[in-house]
């Protein structure tokens, strides 16, 4: 478990790894549009959506806008 964003009063975010499987936690618990940028020392090759309370959340993570209340789990390999 490696908490990301400590300080942010609005997002939270995590990665965790187990078994070499990697994922991703996004979530933003606000009214309001956050804007996410995930760290360059986080390596990886693919990404892909596990789960999200949104259709067409995005899958770029150099930089999301989560919107109110979005949450995204990603896969990270």
């Amino acid at each position: 478990f490696n908490l990301l964003y400590k300080n942010h009063k609005s997002i939270f975010a995590y990665t965790r790894e187990l078994n070499k499987e990697r994922i991703l936690v996004v979530a933003n618990f606000y009214d309001k549009k956050e804007e996410f940028i995930l760290d360059k020392s986080i390596k990886y090759n693919e990404v892909s959506i596990l789960l999200s309370n949104y259709s067409d959340s995005g899958k770029n993570l150099d930089k999301i806008t989560l919107r109110p209340y979005e949450a995204i789990i990603y896969t990270l390999k």
